[in-house]
């Protein structure tokens, strides 16, 4: 008998301890939950590093078809459009950006009416994590277009 009682306080302690651990971990999780400001910001990072990268390359395409490095001014005109495009890009992106909250995590979502929704990040332990696949340019702009 005093060994059945053993075995069940054994099996109560252990099931207290588990469900603290699991409800620590749920808390931890809940807590670290990023906000839609967040993700917003991880998209508007992602897109404006892929603009800048775009830009390094019509300086090189540029330099490869005119022999000479791009103009200072010329150089200057094109980062105040790559500013000011990524300016009113965080905009935009406030207004098709939809966030559901899942407790744990989150899921930021384009929503348009044509497209319906694609995700675009999914965030949690205060980290966002975006799908880089969905701001890829659907074309390449080459220096040989500008002339």
């Amino acid at each position: 008998m005093t060994e059945n009682l053993e075995t069940k306080n054994f099996s109560l302690k252990r099931i207290w301890k588990v469900s603290i651990i699991v409800a620590v971990v749920l808390g931890i999780l809940i807590a670290t939950c990023p906000s839609r400001q967040h993700h917003c910001d991880s998209i508007v990072k992602i897109m404006s590093e892929m603009l800048q990268k775009q830009v390094k390359t019509l300086r090189s395409e540029y330099k490869a078809i005119f022999k000479e490095v791009m103009p200072d001014e010329d150089s200057q005109h094109l980062n105040d459009v790559a500013q000011s495009l990524i300016d009113m890009v965080e905009p935009a992106i406030d207004l098709i950006l939809v966030v559901k909250n899942y407790g744990i995590f989150n899921v930021g979502y384009f929503v348009d009416e044509t497209n319906g929704r694609d995700r675009v990040s999914i965030g949690f332990l205060g980290m966002v994590f975006t799908k880089k696949s969905e701001f890829k340019s659907d074309y390449s702009m080459n220096a040989s277009e500008i002339e």
